[in-house]
Formats: C-alpha cells, structure tokens, sequence
C-alpha cells in the first residue's frame, strides 16, 4: 500500500497564518488590559482572573457592559458599539480560517480550507474554497487596525473618567 503524501503548503500561506494568530492575540490582549482597567484601574489580578478563560464573545459582551457602565457619553459609547461589533465580525473570519480543515495543492500557491458541518435541517454540509496569503494578510491588518482603535478607545476613556487613570 501507498501512503499519499499531502502536497507542502506555501510558505507565505504558512508565514501569512502565523501573522494573523500573533495580530488576534494581541488584539485579544488589548481588549483584556482595557477590560482590567474598567473592572478595577487599581488591581489587575482582579481582571485578569475574570478574563481568564473568556472566549472573545464573552469578552466583547463584557467589555461592551463595562464600557457602557463607566461612561454615559453617547459619542463614547456609539463609537465603542462599532470597534465591538468590527472585532466581532473579525473574530468570525479568523474562526473561518484558523478553525477549519486544511489541503495543501499541488499547484504549490494556494491551500484548501475545508468545513464540514451537520446540522439538523441540511443534514452533511461540506465546504471547501481556496485560501492565498494575500486573503490572510489583509485580515490581520484589519485585525491589527482594531487592535489601534481599542487604544484609541482607552485613551479616550480613561480622558473621560478620572477614575479609570493608574494612581
């Protein structure tokens, strides 16, 4: 019997993922020290254990809750619910891609991404689409731009409640 070998995937594919992992993790970063700050500005421990194996659903709806308790700035508030709801379309895509099953191809450019999914009205759904590096790298850039208005956010915050600054 013949073990089939899977084509090599391309190495910018493969640079292209590690990229957009270490974008996702900082931006998961920046949410989890702006959210520390909002639970209590004085002692992150107290953040850091509520935020501690939180999935980012939970931690946008908690930061959002968060946010919204320490400012009743419309302005603040309005621009907050739309970095949220960006990071959390952002999350989805990365999920799409990073959670998925993985091809190399022949051609040697590009990668299968594959879903398989089962579900009670469709039955068996399976998917699969190509992936280029030049899709990955414009995610984490997106991901790496909501990573800046996050800062930006804490920024503005912290500017509007004393109470937020370090001591």
């Amino acid at each position: 019997m013949d073990i089939k070998r899977q084509p090599p995937f391309p190495d910018d594919l493969v640079h292209a993922l590690g990229g957009l992992t270490l974008q996702y993790s900082s931006l998961d970063t920046q949410i989890k020290l702006l959210t520390w700050r909002l639970i209590n500005p004085q002692i992150q421990a107290i953040g850091k254990i509520v935020t501690a194996s939180i999935s980012m659903t939970n931690l946008l709806n908690l930061f959002s809750s968060l946010f919204k308790l320490r400012t009743r700035e419309a302005p603040l508030i309005d621009r907050m619910s739309a970095v949220v709801q960006r990071i959390d379309g952002l999350s989805k895509e990365r999920n799409d891609i990073i959670h998925a099953i993985w091809v190399g191809r022949p051609a040697g450019n590009t990668a299968l991404r594959g879903k398989i999914a089962s579900k009670r009205r469709s039955g068996l759904v399976e998917t699969a689409s190509p992936v280029h590096a030049e899709d990955v790298y414009s995610l984490a850039s997106r991901i790496e731009e909501a990573r800046q208005d996050v800062v930006e956010l804490e920024y503005l915050i912290t500017n509007a409640s004393p109470a937020l600054r370090d001591q």
